[in-house]
């Protein structure tokens, strides 16, 4: 439904209807509808009024599902006030306590995370980075008790690497955001392209142009992709706007004034490269 003003208008009448004798009961997949319709419009409270419709299903004791949280999830996650992902991170450890509880089929899963991870990302809290590190880091606990469905991909490695690239404020916060990514980046043992790309974002937006460090971690890490065959034209971009031209050219064994893509480079680079 992608008019969430008529779609809550049909759950409110069907809800209606069956208090007044009818035997069509919204049932789950209804109010996921209303929910999602709310979640993805660009409506300014679309957030909040997706979550009145989750707790008339609580209150209504109709069955939640992964869908249901993940829907709302991704509705905090889509605003951009202050405190919304501060509740998506709040709505992800109920969908916790409904599980453990066993009253419903409810499985929060890495995509859970991962949605609350980006919610981090977009937020103006100056120490995103470090709260999405520590959902990193809970989901690594629960993975190890709880089974491997938590276990963190790719996915959310970059997710953590986007929060850090992203943060702002003084100088100690952006020194935690990088030391966060290095250490994230180093974590992450099945690095794809995005996280390779992240990686070298951070590094630009993060380190002084004048930093020691700067140049050798980016050679050493682009190294390394170039091994895993991840280098791909977000790789590439990043790798251009983190290092000096000449740097850049020395690199990639390119002239100064050139920007290479990948039908540039040796096709041996980008073989694993997932095509999106």
């Amino acid at each position: 439904a992608k008019d969430p003003i008529s779609a809550q208008a049909l759950l409110d009448r069907m809800e209606v209807q069956y208090t007044d004798g009818y035997h069509i009961k919204p049932d789950t997949y209804s109010y996921n509808t209303v929910i999602s319709a709310w979640a993805f419009s660009d409506h300014e409270r679309a957030a909040e009024i997706a979550e009145t419709i989750f707790d008339r299903m609580e209150t209504s004791q109709i069955k939640l599902d992964t869908t249901t949280f993940n829907t709302l999830l991704s509705a905090w996650a889509r605003k951009k006030e202050s405190n919304a992902a501060e509740r998506a991170t709040d709505i992800l450890h109920h969908m916790f306590a409904v599980k453990k509880s066993g009253q419903y089929d409810v499985r929060p899963s890495a995509q859970s995370f991962g949605i609350v991870m980006n919610a981090w990302a977009k937020s103006t809290e100056p120490r995103k980075a470090y709260r999405a590190k520590r959902l990193l880091m809970e989901m690594k606990e629960r993975s190890a008790s709880n089974g491997k469905h938590l276990k963190p991909n790719s996915f959310i490695y970059s997710s953590v690497l986007n929060a850090c690239a992203f943060s702002t404020g003084n100088y100690h916060n952006k020194g935690e955001a990088l030391t966060i990514a290095i250490e994230t980046f180093r974590d992450c043992t099945n690095r794809n392209d995005v996280v390779y790309g992240s990686f070298f974002k951070a590094c630009n937006k993060l380190m002084d142009y004048d930093d020691i460090r700067r140049i050798p971690l980016i050679e050493t890490s682009f190294a390394q992709c170039i091994k895993d065959g991840q280098v791909s034209e977000f790789v590439l971009h990043e790798l251009h706007s983190c290092l000096p031209s000449q740097v850049y050219a020395n690199l990639l064994g390119c002239a100064q004034d050139d920007i290479l893509s990948v039908r540039d480079v040796p096709r041996l680079w980008s073989r694993n490269v997932t095509i999106r």
